[in-house]
C-alpha cells in the first residue's frame, strides 16, 4: 500500500500529533509499531481555531466519534483522504466535511465488521467521497 501511495505522490502521510493522544499507551513494547509509523509521516503539530471549530461541528453533528477523530478529518479538507480502521466514527464524521475520503483498511489476517456485524468489502469503501454521498455498508 504505501508503494501505491507513493506512486500517487499521497506519501508521506500527514499526522495530526493529537492523533498520538489516542494511538499511544507509553509502553515502549506496545507503541513500537505506532512509533515505526509515526517516524516516516509529517507530524503536525498545529490546531488552528478554525480547524478546531469545524472538529467541534463535525462531533456536534454526527453525535459519534472522539474529538482526535474529528481533528483528523478537519485536518484532511478540503478533499484529502484518511487512512483509517475505524469506518464507522469516520464516515459519520466526514459526511459533514468538505470532500474528505476515506481509505478503510483492515488488519493483515482479520475480519472488518460495520456495527452491525456485516463484512466489509475494502473494496467499497475506497476512495469514497462522503459529502452529501451514500456510503456503502
Amino acid at each position: 500500500m504505501i508503494m501505491a501511495l507513493r506512486e500517487a505522490d499521497r506519501w508521506p502521510p500527514l499526522v495530526p500529533t493529537a492523533v498520538m493522544v489516542e494511538s499511544l499507551t507509553r509502553r515502549a513494547d506496545r507503541d513500537a509499531p505506532a512509533n515505526r509509523l509515526l517516524k516516516i509521516c509529517d507530524l503536525d503539530d498545529r490546531l488552528p481555531t478554525a480547524r478546531a471549530r469545524r472538529a467541534a461541528t463535525f462531533c456536534h453533528r454526527a453525535r459519534r466519534g472522539s474529538a482526535v477523530d474529528a481533528i483528523v478529518v478537519a485536518s484532511a479538507e478540503p478533499g484529502g483522504t484518511v487512512l483509517t480502521q475505524d469506518r464507522d466514527d469516520l464516515v459519520a464524521l466526514a459526511l459533514h466535511s468538505d470532500c474528505v475520503r476515506l481509505e478503510v483498511m483492515r488488519p493483515e489476517g482479520s475480519m472488518h465488521q460495520d456495527s452491525g456485524g456485516h463484512e466489509l468489502d475494502p473494496e467499497e469503501a475506497h476512495g469514497v467521497c462522503l459529502r452529501g454521498a451514500s456510503v456503502p455498508a
